[in-house]
């Protein structure tokens, strides 16, 4: 039954990453026929396209069972965070010795990821997460977000190519996959939950492992791919910048939707001292190592070296 479990689960996962990629043609399309900037691409639509399989699965999972779908979104979070940050600065710095930090949209991004992460660590261990949270995350991603949109002229972004690549579907074409992809999420994300229940009971593993491990992995494949790509063509800014937005909208966005429909919840102390602390750890290195425009070689390894630690710490601790 495990086997059987296992491979229906992965079957979902592939129809949400189906569901995705088309929500991606969809919403690219219609912003390069509405001449919107790369800059607002990378910023506000390209995290939300990658929030937007996470947040259906926070939906589906209230209407099941509140507190799998609480630790399940949460470690899935943590996990996909964990990943970007690690790849995003490490990966090419480890192939190219350093990479240079030209815009400061990317540190932005990575101390609202760490201050965010911080807040969320030591007041939620402290007291019960409430709606209230929720609300204030929520309110704060849009504040942030609208500033940023302002004041993004004031950046130095001469570096960048400010018009969004790729040829465009048909805006007819581009809105209906946009809608049958977000169709195609919601239906896959309905089997998910049930299906990570029973896997988990089945097994005698938590949920949170398996989205930890499993399943952050699996829905951080449109972020990573374009991070590997982009990092063997020489140009790597872009998807850096896509990557810390993305943790920057999972942080602020998709933990306030979550707690938002949620009265209280309870983060377990197992949760704090594994994938809670391993996403502190490595958004404060990142912050840290991007302080000076510049992650080396050395500090990319550090990067990576965390990421293992945390990742195989938990596989062996369920072992």
């Amino acid at each position: 039954m495990t086997t059987q479990f296992i491979v229906l689960l992965l079957l979902n996962c592939f129809l949400l990453l189906l569901g995705h990629r088309l929500v991606q043609i969809g919403v690219t399309s219609i912003a390069i026929h509405m001449h919107l900037s790369r800059v607002l691409m990378d910023i506000l639509l390209t995290p939300l396209t990658m929030a937007l399989p996470i947040v259906s699965l926070a939906l589906i999972g209230k209407l099941y069972i509140d507190w799998i779908a609480n630790e399940f979104i949460i470690s899935c979070v943590n996990g996909i965070n964990l990943i970007n940050i690690s790849f995003s600065l490490g990966f090419p710095a480890m192939i190219f010795g350093k990479i240079t930090i030209r815009s400061r949209l990317e540190i932005l991004g990575i101390y609202v990821v760490t201050i965010a992460t911080t807040i969320m660590y030591f007041t939620g261990y402290i007291i019960p997460i409430t709606s209230h949270y929720g609300i204030m995350y929520i309110l704060s991603y849009l504040i942030f977000i609208c500033m940023i949109i302002r004041t993004s002229k004031k950046f130095h972004l001469d570096s960048y190519d400010n018009h969004i690549d790729g040829k465009p579907v048909d805006g007819l074409v581009a809105v209906l996959c946009t809608i049958s992809g977000t169709a195609i999420i919601l239906l896959a994300a309905s089997y998910i939950i049930p299906l990570v229940h029973l896997l988990a009971s089945e097994s005698k593993i938590a949920v949170s492992f398996i989205g930890f491990t499993l399943l952050s992995h699996i829905l951080c494949i449109p972020t990573i791919i374009p991070i590997l790509l982009s990092t063997l063509k020489g140009k790597n800014e872009v998807s850096i910048r896509a990557a810390i937005y993305t943790s920057a909208c999972n942080v602020l966005l998709v933990y306030g939707i979550q707690f938002a429909i949620n009265q209280k919840i309870n983060i377990s102390k197992q949760l704090y001292m594994s994938e809670m602390s391993g996403m502190l750890i490595i958004s404060l290195i990142g912050a840290f190592l991007s302080k000076n425009n510049n992650v080396s070689r050395k500090g990319s390894i550090t990067l990576f070296l965390i990421y293992l630690i945390f990742i195989c710490g938990n596989i062996a601790a369920r072992i």
